[in-house]
């Protein structure tokens, strides 16, 4: 009997089918059942791969996107005072949630201070 058959190997005969008795014939049929049986099992096998990196990525998206329209509430839930101490002007709130047309990193500054804008002294 022959090896069994594998991705990269088939079972191949040089006898023209018509040559074949009835239990090389079946022998045969057996052979590519098994091969058959094979490829769906690796296709299988692959598109469940594909579908759990498919999921963990859904996942890792709804809780990036939760994370942010939390954010998002709670400084919106902030007064302007307590927004100017983190460096963020009410209308920024959603540049600095969401990353859109941020020009530079918000700071936390408050320049409600008496001191604001006099450098630091060592």
């Amino acid at each position: 009997m022959t090896a069994p058959a594998t991705k990269s190997t088939l079972p191949v005969s040089d006898e023209p089918l018509a040559t074949l008795d009835v239990k090389q014939m079946q022998r045969l049929v057996e052979q590519a059942q098994m091969q058959r049986a094979i490829v769906v099992a690796e296709l299988v096998a692959d598109g469940v791969v594909v579908l759990k990196r498919g999921a963990a990525k859904l996942v890792e998206g709804y809780r990036a996107w939760s994370a942010r329209r939390r954010a998002y509430g709670e400084l919106m839930g902030l007064d302007d005072r307590m927004l100017a101490d983190l460096g963020i002007a009410r209308g920024e709130i959603q540049s600095v949630v969401y990353g859109e047309g941020l020009a530079e990193t918000p700071r936390a500054v408050n320049d409600n201070r008496a001191d604001a804008g006099r450098p630091i002294a060592a």
